[in-house]
């Protein structure tokens, strides 16, 4: 994302926090991380999606993104 420091520089307390960076984020974007393999994992993400699409929001697996940096 935007930001040059992490969860631990904060509460850490470490130089590399900025308070002031709120980083950036994508509006709407709901990203899932759950275990992919097993019974019903395809249905399970099919209810998660379903239901975010519902409420107007976009889902995405981390599984997706392949080769993203994840």
């Amino acid at each position: 994302m935007g930001r040059k420091h992490t969860f631990m520089d904060r509460e850490f307390g470490r130089r590399d926090y900025d308070p002031s960076d709120s980083g950036s984020f994508e509006s709407g974007l709901v990203f899932v991380i759950m275990p992919f393999s097993g019974t019903d994992m395809d249905d399970t993400y099919c209810a998660v999606k379903d239901e975010c699409r519902k409420l107007n929001l976009r889902s995405r697996r981390v599984d997706e993104n392949a080769g993203e940096a994840l």
